[in-house]
């Protein structure tokens, strides 16, 4: 009779679901609810897998007249497939696909501004390996920051139970080895850099995003080192610093900004960030000094004949403009929502940025 059946979901032993089949069977004869709802095989599979499925309405429940089964054929295939798809979503919004292209983006600037693309192979490797280890981060940062996002954000994967944090975890240590071990293949100075990376941006989703500074200090550096790590991997690092020193600043304001924002959250959680430590006035007066500095420093490069007058006009027009906006409009309305905004405006903003820079080099 066994060798009938189909296969189970996710690899499962043929014997579990045999045994709980008839478990299940036995409850539904004795109307024991709480004992169908444990044995129920819909969420009996999904709890197997550690998918994090939610567990259906006990009345949508189905029994199968034989305990020979995989799901009920009229509810079980379809709620495990709707669930199986969200998960993947889930998974793939874990990762945060726009950061990950921003990124990508970065590195492969960060070695062209030098003038040259040459070797391609190692920079089309070390834009993979970046890309990888920036998954890994931002998966590990949702794990640690569940509570939080419980919040601030309960639309996350992880709050929303589409995925479970178990698989996260080894979701995430996935992405940072495959990163170090795409560097490996550029040269050893790449993939001393991808795994420092790697291990600093695990310990900020772990301990230091919740310091007051060293967590900001942590991406804009992260970021800046990006740019750096695209000139590294082709042999010309110097030219890929000044875009890196625009990025850390950068990222040093917005990453204030999203303290601001999450101000709710964070204090629930524990965190403590400048705008808890020392109020929102002088996280508005920190975010102020950073971009004014970075203002700034736009106008260098130009100067020193580093870039051409095209990006210095698309900075004039379209980047410099945003980020005073940002400024007048965070001093008018600190509110979370306006402050989330702000925040996504400069995430578009770095886009903008990026190309700057490619038109001008």
């Amino acid at each position: 009779m066994l060798e009938n059946w189909n296969a189970p979901p996710f690899g499962m032993n043929r014997n579990i679901v045999y045994n709980n089949a008839i478990k299940y069977k036995i409850c539904i004869e004795n109307q024991n609810e709480n004992c169908i709802l444990r044995h129920n095989p819909v969420f009996y599979y999904s709890l197997r897998s550690g998918t994090g499925m939610q567990i259906p309405d006990i009345s949508r429940r189905v029994a199968c007249d034989c305990p020979v089964f995989v799901f009920c054929k009229s509810l079980g295939n379809s709620y495990f497939m709707q669930n199986a798809i969200s998960f993947i979503k889930g998974c793939f919004q874990l990762t945060r696909p726009v950061n990950l292209i921003i990124g990508f983006l970065s590195i492969f600037i960060g070695g062209f501004v030098t003038g040259s693309i040459d070797p391609l192979a190692r920079l089309i490797l070390a834009c993979i390996s970046g890309t990888l280890v920036m998954a890994g981060a931002n998966v590990i940062n949702d794990v640690y920051d569940l509570e939080i996002d419980r919040v601030n954000k309960p639309q996350r994967p992880l709050p929303g139970g589409r995925v479970s944090v178990v698989f996260a975890r080894f979701y995430a240590v996935f992405y940072f080895i495959a990163g170090c071990a795409v560097a490996a293949f550029i040269h050893l100075p790449g993939f001393c850099i991808a795994v420092t990376a790697s291990v600093w941006l695990y310990l900020y989703s772990w301990k230091l995003k919740r310091t007051v500074l060293w967590g900001n200090f942590t991406v804009a550096f992260i970021t800046g080192l990006a740019f750096v790590y695209g000139g590294l991997a082709i042999g010309r690092w110097k030219q890929a610093l000044v875009v890196g020193i625009f990025a850390f600043f950068f990222h040093f304001a917005r990453e204030i900004i999203k303290d601001m924002e999450d101000m709710e959250g964070d204090r629930s959680d524990g965190v403590v960030t400048l705008p808890i430590r020392y109020g929102i006035r002088h996280a508005q007066i920190g975010v102020t000094l950073l971009i004014a500095a970075l203002l700034g420093l736009t106008v260098y490069p130009y100067l020193a004949h580093i870039f051409n007058r095209l990006y210095f006009m698309v900075v004039l027009a379209g980047v410099n403009p945003v980020l005073c906006f940002v400024v007048i409009s965070m001093w008018k309305d600190a509110g979370p929502k306006n402050l989330g905004r702000l925040s996504t405006l400069m995430k578009a903003d770095m886009l903008v940025g990026l190309i700057a820079v490619y038109l001008g080099s």
